[in-house]
C-alpha cells in the first residue's frame, strides 16, 4: 500500500550548514507521527520542506505517490497539506469566524462564501471555539489562539496537518485539552498528523511513532517507548553517560 506521505533521502543546506541530511520517512493515512529533537535539529526545516516554504537540495517528497517538490505552498495546501506555526499570528482585528473562513474559502475546496462559513463553523466546533466565533481573535488567550491556528489548518480541507509546537506555553490542563482535540480530529475525521513538540510527555502520549532528529540526521524512528530507550537518543539528550 502506498504511503500517504513519503520523504526519500531529503536534504537541505543553508550555505555551509547542513540543516537536514538524507532524512527518510513514510506516513500512513490516519497516523500520528511525532518529530522530536533539540533546538536546531532540523524539525521546523522539515515542516517547511513538506509545506513548500522551502525546497530541498536533494531527495524527494511524495504525496500519494506524486512528487510535490517545487510546488508553491498554496498549491501544496490545496493538495491537502496544512501547517501551523510556532508563533501564532491570527488576523487580530477580525473575528474568530472570519479568521477561519478565509482559509476555508481559499483552501482545497475553494468554497463560496456560504459554504466557507459552514466549513469554518465546523472547524471551530472541532476545536471548541464555536461559541466564541463572533469575538475578535486578538482577545483570545494563548490557548485559544493555538486552537484557532489548528482550526484554520483544518478548514483548508487538509488531509495532513503539520503541528509546530501547538502545546508550547500551555498549562497542564490546556495541554490535556489539546491532546483530546487532536485525538478527536484523528479518530472522527481521519486526519493524519505530524507534530513537533517539546512537551515530551504529550508528544509520547499522542504519537504512534516518533522520529528523532539530531543535527539534521534521523537517528531513530519507532514506537515512543522504543525511542525513549534508544541508546543513541539517550546519548543525544543526556550525554554519553546515559
Amino acid at each position: 500500500m502506498t504511503a500517504l506521505l513519503s520523504l526519500h533521502r531529503v536534504g537541505r543546506s543553508f550555505g555551509g550548514l547542513r540543516a537536514l541530511n538524507e532524512v527518510s520517512l513514510e506516513v500512513s493515512e490516519g497516523e500520528v507521527v511525532g518529530i522530536m529533537g533539540a533546538n536546531g535539529a532540523g524539525k521546523t526545516t522539515l515542516f517547511s520542506l513538506i509545506a513548500g516554504n522551502l525546497r530541498p537540495n536533494s531527495g524527494d517528497i511524495l504525496l500519494r505517490g506524486q512528487s510535490i517538490v517545487g510546488l508553491s505552498p498554496d498549491r501544496i495546501c490545496r493538495r491537502g497539506i496544512a501547517r501551523t506555526f510556532q508563533i501564532v499570528r491570527p488576523f487580530g482585528g477580525l473575528t474568530v469566524l472570519e479568521n477561519v473562513t478565509i482559509p476555508a474559502r481559499f483552501g482545497s475546496a475553494r468554497s463560496d462564501a456560504k459554504a466557507a462559513r459552514a466549513i469554518a463553523e465546523e472547524a471551530l466546533r472541532m476545536v471548541g471555539l464555536l461559541a466564541r466565533r463572533d469575538e475578535i481573535a486578538s482577545s483570545l488567550t494563548l490557548s485559544g489562539q493555538k486552537r484557532l491556528e489548528l482550526a484554520r489548518a483544518v478548514a483548508t480541507g487538509a488531509h495532513i496537518v503539520l503541528l509546530d509546537e501547538v502545546m508550547a506555553g500551555l498549562t497542564a490542563t490546556e495541554v490535556a485539552e489539546m491532546l483530546a482535540i487532536i485525538r478527536g480530529l484523528r479518530e472522527r475525521h481521519g486526519l493524519t498528523v505530524l507534530i513537533i513538540e517539546h512537551v515530551m510527555r504529550a508528544l509520547m502520549e499522542i504519537s504512534e511513532r516518533v522520529l528523532v532528529l539530531h543535527h539534521g540526521e534521523a537517528i531513530a524512528i519507532g514506537a515512543p517507548a522504543a525511542v525513549a530507550a534508544d541508546p543513541a537518543v539517550l546519548a543525544c539528550y543526556f550525554g554519553d553517560r546515559a
